[in-house]
C-alpha cells in the first residue's frame, strides 16, 4: 500500500484509533453499560491495557477517558485492578493468601452499606422512633424516610417490617420483624442486632444517632447521583450534545439538595457508625 499509493497510507494511518479505546468501544459495542457487570468486564480488560502504557501521562489520560466512558470514578476503576501491569501480569503465585481476583467493593458503597446497617439496628431495636424522625424531617423540610432510603433489597425489606411492626400488637416490634422475614436474611438480622447491643441507652441520644445516620445516607446518595451526572454532562459536551445543558442544572439542583441536607446534619454531631 505504501508503494502504490502513499496518500491512502496516511488516510489509514489517520484513521487508526489507539488499541485501548478500540478495545474499550469494541467490548461495549451492543452492550447496556449501565449494567455494573458490563462496567466491571470493560473495566477488568482495559485497565492491564492502560498499565501497560509507558507514559504516566497517557496511563493518567485514558483512566479518565474510561472512568467517563463507563460513567464511574476514578478510584474505584483503580481500586478493581491497584496493581501495575507493565511487567506483565502477575502469576497467580504471586498473589497474597485472602486476596481475591474479584472486583471489590467500592469505598462509598462500604460505607453506605455499613450506614445502613447501624440504621437498621436501631430501626429494629427502636421501631417507634421512625414517627419522631419523620417529624423531625418535616421540619427541616425533608422527605420522610422510607425505604428507598436503602439501597441494598435486604436492608429495604427489613425496614418495610419494622414499620409494618407498629401496626399489630400481637408480638413484640423487633419478634414480628424476625418472624416475617425469609429464613436467609434471619442471620443477617440477627448479626444486625448483635451490634446494636451496646446502643446509648438515652433516647435522645438514640435519636440523633439514627437521624444523622439517615442524613448522611441521602447524602451519599445525591453525591454518587451527582457524579454520574457530571460523566453524563462531560460525554454530552464532548458529543457537543444539547443535552450538556440539562444535565448542568440538575447538578446545580443535586448541589442545593446537599447544602440542604449539610445543613440539617449540622444539628446533629459525633460519631454514627459503631464498630
Amino acid at each position: 500500500v505504501v508503494r502504490e499509493s502513499p496518500e491512502h497510507w496516511q488516510e489509514i494511518l489517520d484513521a487508526t484509533r489507539p488499541i485501548v479505546i478500540h478495545v474499550m468501544e469494541t467490548l461495549a459495542e451492543g452492550k447496556d453499560r449501565d449494567d455494573p457487570k458490563v462496567k466491571t468486564e470493560i473495566a477488568q480488560q482495559v485497565i492491564p491495557l492502560i498499565q501497560d502504557l509507558p507514559s504516566a501521562i497517557e496511563r493518567d489520560t485514558y483512566l479518565q477517558r474510561l472512568a467517563r466512558f463507563l460513567r464511574v470514578n476514578e478510584e474505584t476503576l483503580l481500586r478493581e485492578n491497584p496493581q501495575p501491569r507493565r511487567r506483565g501480569r502477575k502469576q497467580t503465585h504471586d498473589i497474597p493468601a485472602g486476596e481475591s481476583d474479584q472486583p471489590q467493593t467500592s469505598a462509598s458503597e462500604h460505607i453506605s452499606k455499613k450506614l445502613e446497617l447501624h440504621s437498621l439496628g436501631i430501626i429494629m431495636r427502636h421501631p417507634e422512633l421512625l414517627y419522631r424522625v419523620d417529624r423531625a424531617l418535616g421540619e427541616a423540610d425533608l422527605d420522610r424516610i422510607s425505604s428507598a432510603d436503602f439501597q441494598h433489597t435486604d436492608h429495604q425489606m427489613m425496614f418495610r417490617l419494622s414499620l409494618e411492626s407498629l401496626e399489630q400488637d400481637y408480638l413484640e416490634p423487633v419478634n414480628f420483624t424476625l418472624d416475617n422475614l425469609p429464613q436467609p436474611l434471619v442471620d443477617l438480622a440477627d448479626e444486625i442486632l448483635v451490634k446494636s447491643e451496646k446502643l446509648d441507652p438515652n433516647e435522645e441520644r438514640v435519636l440523633d444517632d439514627l437521624l444523622r445516620t439517615i442524613l448522611k445516607l441521602r447524602r451519599l446518595t445525591i453525591h454518587q447521583g451527582n457524579e454520574q451526572l457530571q460523566f453524563l454532562q462531560e460525554e454530552a459536551q464532548e458529543a457537543g450534545d444539547l443535552q450538556a445543558v440539562p444535565y448542568q442544572h440538575a447538578i446545580v439542583s443535586a448541589v442545593k439538595k446537599l447544602n440542604h441536607l449539610d445543613k440539617a446534619l449540622g444539628k446533629y454531631t459525633g460519631s454514627s457508625v459503631i464498630g
